[in-house]
């Protein structure tokens, strides 16, 4: 149990915290107000590890979108939070392919998908005109990578990679409509 000292200490702080940051404190009370008003409904499992914790969290990657957040377990949550508040922020811009801790990497698709998988995803890959980046996100994300893990290894944001992984798309889409094209020609 907290002592009185203790308690008046705790909300000193945190007064001055709300103060020192008023985006947070709006970015966490609109979430927060969503979710009590039914608006938003928290998934039941963990983005990042798949378990079902018995509370979950809204991360925020940038309290500018209020709205725009991972719901993660608290111990999913404490990582990122540790994981960011390791970074030497002038190293990270100079060496950008640092990755989140337990973020899967391209050597385990041998160990998450199975043979044929890989290898109709390295056929498509090959096959269409894909730029590296874009195989390289493809990759990252098929073996279930979120965008914000992806977006870390490329220095951009998630937005940036959802914009590649659409454009990677079109690109798909315009190679079956041309594949189709030419099989009704040849009938």
């Amino acid at each position: 149990m907290a002592t009185e000292a203790t308690k008046k200490w705790l909300k000193e702080y945190h007064k001055d915290y709300n103060k020192k940051y008023p985006h947070r404190l709006n970015a966490v009370s609109l979430i927060s107000y969503h979710v009590e008003q039914g608006n938003i409904k928290p998934p039941k499992y963990c983005v990042r590890c798949s378990l079902k914790p018995k509370r979950i969290m809204a991360h925020h990657h940038n309290y500018a979108y209020p709205l725009d957040v991972d719901w993660v377990c608290g111990k999913c949550h404490r990582r990122i939070h540790e994981y960011l508040s390791s970074i030497d922020w002038v190293d990270y811009i100079e060496k950008p392919k640092k990755n989140l801790p337990n973020m899967i990497q391209p050597d385990d698709l041998k160990h998450i998908l199975n043979d044929e998988v890989k290898e109709a995803l390295d056929k498509l890959l090959a096959s269409i005109n894909f730029t590296d980046r874009e195989k390289e996100i493809i990759r990252l994300r098929a073996i279930g990578n979120t965008l914000q893990e992806i977006g870390y290894v490329f220095s951009v944001g998630r937005e940036r990679i959802r914009q590649l992984l659409v454009g990677a798309e079109r690109k798909y889409d315009f190679f079956m409509k041309k594949s189709l094209q030419t099989q009704r020609i040849m009938l």
